[in-house]
């Protein structure tokens, strides 16, 4: 028993949109975690006990690490723990 080669002749372009859909649904899974990313709050840092730091600084602050605040400026992130933090 054989089956007509006319039978099959739309069984490439299914795979290709369901290729397509699988795609689509990986894409879509994978928004959350993009919307979920930390990018920061601008903040300039105008002086104060850190040394290290030049006066009129700026950077981002990133809070989405639970032991620690990050200052990320140009010339490298400044953690400082949440637990020394008594004035923002």
């Amino acid at each position: 028993m054989s089956i007509p080669a006319e039978n099959f002749t739309g069984f490439p372009r299914l795979f290709t949109h369901m290729k397509l859909l699988v795609l689509f649904c990986l894409w879509i899974a994978g928004i959350p975690h993009l919307a979920g990313a930390d990018a920061g709050g601008r903040a300039e840092y105008v002086g104060g006990t850190l040394a290290s730091l030049d006066g009129n600084c700026s950077g981002r602050i990133i809070t989405s690490d639970s032991l620690s605040m990050i200052f990320d400026t140009r010339d490298g992130p400044v953690r400082v723990p949440y637990e020394k933090i008594n004035l923002l």
